[in-house]
């Protein structure tokens, strides 16, 4: 059997591409797109447990209040959880996973799982930022709200251009 898998965690701000990042790596490798937990709906073409786990409200909480998720994050609403042991159990199995994560929880799973490797993807300008906001159909108060849950948004389109 193989030694524990490898955990390659993707962070950044909203609309840097680290979903299209996370689909290349999973087609041309053997690492596995690690799904976290959230309240949101599914987006057009998302699949529950493949792209998320997408739980009610009652649910999400039952897992955080059982100590099975890292972390619990809102954004835009909307829940957002890592199930911590699910995880555990795949890298103690020899999976290879990769997983995107905002930054502070990033920074949470690096201190439980030292030698995780961690990626930042920096977006290309805030214009580009908000065309790719735009381009998913989000509304400029949706952006707003984005924006103010992920400040790192414009403060790292800032230091990339």
């Amino acid at each position: 059997m193989k030694e524990r898998g490898t955990i390659v965690v993707v962070s950044g701000p909203s609309g840097v591409g680290k979903d299209t990042i996370i689909n290349i790596i999973t087609s041309q490798s053997s690492f596995t797109n690690f799904p976290t937990c959230t309240t949101r709906t599914p987006r057009p073409g998302e699949i529950n447990g493949v792209h998320y786990h997408f739980v009610n409200e009652e649910t999400f909480t039952n897992l955080w209040h059982h100590g099975d998720l890292l972390d619990h994050v809102v954004i835009t609403g909307h829940h957002y959880g890592l199930p911590i042991e699910r995880l555990g159990r795949s890298l103690d199995g020899g999976q290879d996973i990769i997983v995107h994560l905002v930054t502070g929880s990033a920074f949470l799973l690096k201190r439980i799982i030292p030698d995780a490797v961690m990626v930042f993807v920096m977006p290309p300008s805030q214009e580009e930022i908000l065309k790719r906001m735009r381009g998913r159909g989000m509304t400029e108060e949706q952006i707003a709200h984005r924006l103010h849950d992920d400040p790192t948004t414009f403060q790292a389109a800032r230091l990339s251009a």
